[in-house]
Order: structure tokens, then sequence, then C-alpha cells
């Protein structure tokens, strides 16, 4: 998926004891909104306890500092250079033939 090759979460505290504060966390809004005052109907209920759960979770979530580590493979094609020394030292005649020793290897 998008190229990602390893996905990982982790948590700075064990993974199961925020299972456990989820569980708790449901427990509590639940209790919470059992009786109101003034009663409300239903619906407004059930709205009233998903906001105050989502609400405790972000928190909760949070507080258990989660890392997510994301690992990419990029291939980068090589890329070869070839400088050539274009100097007056090169075309100077003292019998070595430098500059047809370039062409040369520049042609093969």
């Amino acid at each position: 998926m998008f190229g990602i090759e390893k996905f990982n979460l982790t948590f700075s505290f064990n993974p199961l004891l925020l299972v456990l504060f989820f569980l708790i966390a449901a427990a509590f809004t639940f209790y919470i909104y059992r009786f109101t005052v003034p009663v409300i109907d239903l619906s407004k209920k059930i709205l009233l306890i998903l906001i105050r759960f989502t609400a405790l979770l972000l928190m909760l979530f949070i507080i258990f500092e989660p890392m997510i580590t994301l690992a990419k493979k990029i291939v980068i094609e090589p890329v070869n250079l070839l400088f050539i020394d274009n100097s007056r030292s090169i075309q100077i005649d003292d019998g070595t033939k430098r500059d047809e020793t370039i062409r040369t290897f520049i042609s093969d």
C-alpha cells in the first residue's frame, strides 16, 4: 500500500493496559449517562455517550504515546559521471598523445 513495506504501531506503555482503560472508559461513560437530570430522550443520550467515549479514547490514546514507524523502500538508479580534463596541460604536445587516448576511451 503506497509503497510502504513495514507498518508498526507501538506504545510507551503495555497495549493490554490501554485496552483495559478503554473498557473502563466505556463502563464509566455508560454509568454517567444511566440516569440524567433532566430526563433526555434515547437518541440524545446515545449521542452524548458517543461524544464522551470518543473524547476519553482520544485522551487515553494520547497519554499512551503512540509511535508509528513506516518503512518505505526507494530504489535509486545509479548515475555514472565522466569528467574530461580539457585544460591546456592535456593539449600540450609532449609525445604522450593524451587527447587521442581520451577520445578513444570515450568512443569505446
